[in-house]
């Protein structure tokens, strides 16, 4: 039978896609035997990687918290819910919020490719790789606006307001809009509940205090305002997903 170009071009895309999550699914497995369904659903995700990549993107985010080994398994919908407070307060459109809501499931899913001993230390330059780690996960991914929007949540939100994040030091605005939401939402989730490299839990008031202090450090001011004008919001989200 005469091969069609076009159709084999197809299906080695499509291999070499499929082959980038079985990697990543291999050092997961490598490392730690995880019995918990949600490794079984990423490899059902693998297996029809040309499917719906919202839902790929979900159990990729469940595999990546449930690897932090947080106190709560709720961290991905309280982020998800979070960014769709703040994307709504800037103006993004319908599409956007739901992207962006989609994006929060694996915005640090490069930590998965970060060894454990470095996982627990902020400051190691292996960690701060992450973001990059984590773009290469998505590298394959047809690049629709939703795995657009996700590689760039991925790479920017450890940028400061300031040039003082990682990994390529962005100033003000040049960190672009997604990513700031995603790192001032993502702050305010890690100074109130129990992760693997911040085990220490404030209240959300003074997760508030400490915000406000980063104002136009880590954060833009307008941001960090807006933030604070709604904090009834964020905060019924974070008793709502405890």
């Amino acid at each position: 039978k005469p091969y069609n170009p076009e159709e084999l071009k197809l299906r080695v895309y499509n291999h070499l896609r499929i082959k980038k999550f079985s990697e990543l699914l291999t050092d997961i497995q490598e490392e730690d035997s995880c019995s918990s369904s949600n490794l079984c659903h990423l490899k059902e995700a693998i297996e029809i990687a040309i499917g719906s990549q919202k839902k790929l993107l979900e159990k990729l985010g469940n595999v990546a918290h449930e690897k932090g080994k947080e106190t709560t398994h709720n961290s991905s919908k309280r982020l998800g819910e979070y960014a769709k407070v703040m994307a709504k307060l800037n103006g993004l459109n319908s599409k956007e919020i739901d992207n962006l809501y989609y994006s929060m499931s694996i915005y640090d899913i490069g930590l998965l490719r970060v060894p454990s001993a470095d996982r627990a230390n902020k400051n190691t330059k292996a960690f701060k790789s992450y973001p990059l780690l984590g773009l290469d996960v998505l590298a394959e991914l047809e690049e629709t606006t939703l795995i657009k929007m996700a590689k760039e949540v991925i790479l920017t939100h450890q940028e400061n307001w300031d040039g003082s994040g990682y990994p390529n030091g962005l100033k003000g605005e040049s960190i672009p809009l997604y990513g700031q939401i995603a790192s001032i939402v993502n702050y305010f989730d890690e100074l109130t509940s129990s992760r693997l490299y911040s085990p220490d839990i404030l209240s959300s008031n003074d997760a508030l205090d400490v915000i406000k202090r980063e104002s136009g450090v880590k954060f833009d001011a307008d941001l960090v305002r807006l933030f604070t004008d709604n904090f009834e919001q964020f905060k019924a989200i974070k008793d709502k997903w405890s």
